[in-house]
């Protein structure tokens, strides 16, 4: 069976060769699946381009991604694959990827065989994500800096300029294809200032986040509705930074912005059919993406604070400093904290070393899904806020989908 994946990354390169589409890649820690949908959504209608689609297994997902497939079915793929180099004449002008670093050898093999066209980093980060996989940040820094390398001397790299890590990939004087995005007042494409809006009792109910990009070709404010926090923000920048560089004007961009729906599982506001509302975070955990989601959880007022918190696999051996972390801040913030997984166990045990009473948590393993969602349908009451944040394979998204 490896063998066979093998060749569906070897089709993959034969028809990138053959084809020479030009290759976007969104690479970070955080915020690269909602870039990518911005991306997508904006071009689907004005560009030939074909989408990553396929996050289950990201050793599979770029060479899917040039087999023009969202779904792993091996003969079908392997067919699809030769059909499209030996037979097909019409094949996307663009093609975009996500680049992820789950899987050093998958990282090694396109660095070697792939020339980027555009090249976003979303964020690294003092501790990255997977960072554990690649012994250390240092080490995954520098796979990252080999996805600048093969960028081509024609080519974009647009760089998060308030991520430190970011700015070490490229020295600013010695680089003129460097474009970069961030609330720095050196930005390219700069958030000025922004807003999060949540009045959950007006009628309809008006909530989102409200930013103002401004570049030097002009500025553009934004209501991003149902969006909250620096994450979108910085997904909204870095996507306002690749599609001007295609050409597009600002105003049709912002335009768009104003009508992006998110991407679900993902900062999504919901409120369910008994009244209590659902701050969704659920698509996947970071030590990044919690300090956005738990920023935009403070913010949003409510009868009752409740955070159900699952493990943060990626953190690796961080893990347990970092789930203590988290204990320490949601102390102050909720009425009730349930935990789920073997390391998210460090989160109730630091509220309560921190002094939260033990009474006002809960703590399930990662099997007992049926009995967190019982206690959640008896706990949870209308005018509730609770967030809901874990890593992807706790499949947390379910309990959401059922609760909403």
């Amino acid at each position: 069976m490896l063998k066979l994946n093998n060749m569906l990354n070897f089709l993959a390169k034969l028809i990138y060769l053959k084809f020479k589409p030009k290759i976007i890649v969104v690479s970070g820690t955080t915020g690269k699946t909602t870039t990518i949908e911005i991306i997508k959504r904006f071009l689907s209608n004005r560009k030939n381009i074909f989408s990553v689609e396929y996050h289950k297994d990201h050793k599979l997902s770029i060479p899917l991604t040039f087999l023009l497939e969202k779904d792993y079915k091996l003969l079908k793929n392997i067919l699809k694959g030769l059909k499209i180099l030996f037979f097909t004449k019409n094949y996307p002008e663009y093609i975009l990827l996500e680049f992820g670093f789950e899987d050093p050898k998958v990282v090694d093999y396109w660095t070697k065989n792939l020339m980027i066209d555009y090249l976003i980093i979303t964020s690294i980060g003092e501790v990255p994500a997977y960072s554990e996989v690649f012994a250390g940040p240092e080490n995954i820094k520098r796979k990252k800096k080999k996805l600048i390398e093969i960028v081509k001397s024609t080519g974009l790299i647009i760089l998060n300029n308030d991520d430190i890590s970011c700015l070490e990939l490229v020295e600013k004087e010695n680089k003129n294809n460097v474009v970069y995005f961030g609330f720095a007042e050196d930005s390219d494409f700069r958030c000025s200032h922004y807003e999060i809006i949540c009045d959950l009792y007006s009628t309809p109910s008006i909530c989102g986040t409200s930013i103002e990009i401004i570049t030097k070709f002009g500025k553009k404010k934004i209501f991003l509705r149902n969006l909250f926090g620096k994450g979108i923000i910085y997904s909204c920048l870095a996507s306002t930074a690749l599609l001007y560089n295609l050409g597009f004007e600002l105003e049709d961009i912002g335009n768009y912005l104003e009508t992006f729906s998110g991407v679900k599982h993902r900062c999504e506001l919901i409120k369910s059919k008994k009244g209590y509302y659902i701050l969704d975070d659920s698509f996947h955990l970071t030590q990044a993406s919690f300090w956005n989601i738990f920023d935009i959880f403070t913010k949003i007022p409510a009868k009752r604070k409740i955070a159900l918190i699952g493990d943060c696999i990626t953190a690796g051996k961080y893990g347990m400093e970092f789930h203590f972390e988290i204990g320490e801040k949601l102390k102050d913030v909720c009425d009730f904290v349930i935990t789920f997984g073997l390391r998210a166990k460090y989160t109730k045990d630091s509220l309560i070393a921190y002094g939260f009473d033990e009474s006002k948590t809960n703590h399930f393993y990662h099997t007992q899904h049926n009995e967190l969602l019982n206690f959640l349908e008896e706990l949870l009451k209308p005018d509730d806020l609770i967030l809901i944040t874990g890593d992807k394979r706790l499949n947390l998204h379910r309990i959401v989908d059922h609760l909403s």
